[in-house]
């Protein structure tokens, strides 16, 4: 399943060519995304709760959450919802996670064999707010009201991938948690646990890295407050198939 447009509001995302089909960031307000007109059944457009700034450090965390606003798909069906809980690397400066490894991941669907793994080229590039940035993964989006765009301007072969990471660990000052959601695209139609590596990312021969949505951090405190927040249970949706959900925890 393929399309030319996705639309999500995200905290922080890298987007970038996929094989040749250029993929295009731009940031937008209220205005600009009644005015934007979406093909039927093709496009998807949600708005996440955003996280204010989540700078690496963990001492050093976002003071509040934005809520969670839903817009539904311009054709007015209802778009596939993809849920998955997960875990990854922590970020810098909070530690470093234990994976197991060993535990069962997630089957592919009865009477689907497995395709084989390729990547695909990807070269970053991302445009936001007209001021040329280039060749960055991420960028922050930190209003309510900001949309990225991610355009496929010609159909990439391959199915989308959802890993969903969650860290936490004990540093000076409390304990630390942050949590992401990592999307990757590949000629397999089925990837689990077993093709996840220590820091639970798919391998470079597997899977092309797409985007990635930082969900936050926080910082519980021994005298019971809590400086920063997580946006839980992200609801996110595309009109391109999500061929896997990988599970683990740290």
């Amino acid at each position: 399943m393929v399309m030319d447009a996705v639309v999500i509001g995200i905290s922080v995302a890298g987007l970038g060519y996929v094989g040749s089909g250029f993929m295009k960031a731009r940031k937008r307000g209220r205005a600009a995304k009644a005015d934007q007109s979406l093909a039927a059944g093709r496009d998807a457009e949600v708005d996440l709760g955003v996280v204010a700034e989540t700078p690496a450090a963990a001492t050093a965390l976002p003071e509040d959450v934005l809520p969670l606003r839903r817009r539904p798909r311009a054709d007015g069906a209802g778009p596939r919802e993809i849920v998955a809980e997960d875990a990854a690397d922590l970020q810098a400066g909070i530690g470093e996670p234990e994976f197991d490894l060993d535990a069962a991941g997630p089957l592919p669907p009865a009477g689907e064999a497995p395709v084989a793994a390729g990547t695909q080229p990807l070269d970053i590039m991302i445009v936001c707010d007209d001021r040329g940035l280039t060749e960055v993964e991420t960028v922050e989006l930190q209003m309510p009201d900001d949309v990225l765009t991610l355009e496929f301007e010609e159909d990439p072969m391959g199915h989308l991938h959802l890993v969903h990471g969650r860290a936490s660990a004990e540093v000076e000052g409390g304990q630390a948690q942050s949590a992401w959601l990592d999307v990757y695209l590949s000629r397999a139609d089925w990837l689990g646990l077993h093709d996840l590596d220590s820091n639970g990312e798919f391998r470079p021969r597997d899977a092309t890295h797409v985007l990635r949505i930082n969900l936050g951090s926080l910082l519980a405190r021994p005298d019971g407050s809590v400086v920063g927040a997580l946006n839980e249970d992200p609801e996110i949706y595309f009109d391109r198939e999500i061929a896997s959900e990988t599970e683990f925890t740290v």
